[in-house]
């Protein structure tokens, strides 16, 4: 291979970029983390329209005392528009966030926070380096409510619109040189080396299990794959996805502090929130045991110092706030507790869940349940690679929580013992990062690419060529997706 498209994608470096609600995280392919991590935030002043802020400097754009948020644990992307509508307008900038459940519903705004990612931050030409870009298979409808496993024609035309406009965009605005769009658990998978198993992201707007055989997403638009195995197993419920992640598990610790009298009232002390939640939250592995310990005193207490000074003591909070992953039915209770709360007005107003309903199954029956759909030995491949991925996988507790209450789910129904059941929870040590590493791994493969050098193009590829853009049009990125 020698011509000059060749030359020019096997000497360049590939952009890895992962979308989320909480952060983006983006690097160059062949690094060990990513380079840039910035919360999707964007501030606008309502009347010059070309000032605008990006990310941290967003943040630091629509407050007076910047010196104020250089801690990284403070930079939550509702928590700060929660801050701005506290202030009565007392700022000239505008903090907006142009993605929110996992969907993007500004364009403008997020095209502006990929091209300061781009340009300020990694400063590498586009027209060099190819992107591959993350897309979570979580779509809501105007109802709040999720199925990712059911492709009516309003979720899968609504996927597949999001994902051609970013086609039309990285092609147009920065003209790249190839494209693809990945499922983060399909990455997180390829982060330790493997291509079968069961991933569960925990991020900050939901918790999602898929399916995933031979690199392959089962369900999510794979056509080629589902329609082989149609006749050996059901494949309408092999994935999940609960309303129940990372903001709800800050909502509810502060709605347990508030209800223990903690005053917490100012944009500050909610972020501390935050710091707590990451800092002494855990997953208890029997809940039960350790509400005991509340009554013996043996239970330890962490002591916080709040932006005022006051010190804060959380104890049952630090388990009780984690325990709704497994028990959603605790949140669906807070909930219908509400007006009986000590939660002051306008706070209550932060609490997403107090509005939503949940069920009553938690992620170990969830997982389960997706899981045995599945023919025998196709159960044990999945329940022998579980693996856990996201920010709030990180929480302590979580993988040995979840693989005792798999092998009890399992046990139960095959009326069994709980020793004789095969099961392995996967915690990699960067899984806060594994779909950005995971998609690093897949560039470096030279399949990813198939270039052929008779027609300087891509065949039989992962990524999508722009001379197949400029042939077909965006909509030829849904034959390079879930493949």
């Amino acid at each position: 291979m020698s011509n000059a498209f060749t030359d020019t994608i096997f000497g360049s470096n590939t952009i890895i970029i992962d979308n989320g609600t909480h952060s983006i995280k983006a690097g160059i392919s062949g690094d060990d983390k990513p380079r840039v991590i910035i919360p999707p935030l964007v501030a606008k002043h309502p009347k010059i329209a070309h000032y605008t802020a990006i990310g941290h400097d967003a943040i630091a754009a629509t407050q007076k005392k910047k010196k104020d948020f250089n801690n990284n644990d403070l930079l939550t992307p509702m928590g700060f528009q929660n801050h701005l509508s506290e202030s009565n307008n007392k700022y000239t900038l505008q903090l907006s966030s142009p993605i929110e459940k996992n969907v993007i519903h500004h364009f403008e705004d997020m095209e502006k926070i990929w091209d300061y990612i781009l340009e300020n931050k990694l400063k590498l030409s586009t027209e060099l380096n190819g992107v591959i870009i993350t897309e979570n298979p979580t779509i809501i409808d105007d109802n709040n409510s999720l199925d990712i496993n059911n492709n009516n024609n309003q979720q899968l035309q609504l996927v597949e619109k999001q994902r051609e406009k970013m086609t039309e965009v990285f092609f147009e605005s920065f003209n790249i040189p190839f494209f693809y769009v990945g499922i983060p658990q399909v990455f997180s998978l390829y982060s330790i080396g493997k291509t079968n198993g069961f991933v569960i992201d925990f991020g900050n707007s939901y918790t999602t299990g898929i399916s995933i055989l031979d690199g392959i997403a089962i369900n999510l638009n794979s056509s080629s794959l589902n329609n082989s195995l149609d006749n050996k197993f059901d494949l309408l419920n092999t994935n999940f996805s609960l309303g129940i992640a990372g903001k709800e598990l800050t909502d509810y610790l502060m709605k347990l502090l508030l209800d223990n009298k903690v005053r917490i009232n100012t944009a500050a002390e909610k972020e501390c929130v935050e710091i707590m939640k990451k800092r002494f939250s855990y997953v208890s592995i029997d809940f039960t045991k350790e509400m005991k310990k509340i009554q013996s005193e043996q239970l330890e207490n962490k002591e916080f110092q709040l932006p005022d000074g006051k010190i804060v003591s959380i104890g049952k909070e630090r388990f009780v706030s984690t325990e709704v992953l497994f028990q959603p039915k605790l949140l669906s209770f807070a909930a219908s507790q509400s007006e009986k709360s000590h939660v002051p007005k306008g706070v209550s107003g932060s609490f997403g869940f107090l509005e939503k309903k949940f069920g009553n199954l938690g992620v170990h029956e969830l997982t389960h349940q997706s899981i045995v759909n599945f023919e025998e030995n196709i159960q044990e491949i999945l329940f022998s690679n579980i693996v856990i991925s996201g920010g709030t996988s990180l929480i302590e507790g979580l993988q040995e929580r979840l693989l005792r209450d798999v092998k009890r789910e399992i046990a139960l129904k095959k009326k069994t013992n709980v020793s004789q059941t095969k099961v392995k929870v996967i915690a990699p040590k960067k899984r806060e990062y594994s779909a950005w590493l995971g998609a690093s791994i897949l560039s470096s493969f030279s399949g990813f690419y198939g270039v052929e050098e008779n027609n300087s193009g891509f065949s039989n590829s992962f990524a999508m060529s722009r001379k197949t853009y400029l042939e077909e049009g965006a909509r030829a990125i849904h034959k390079h997706y879930n493949k």
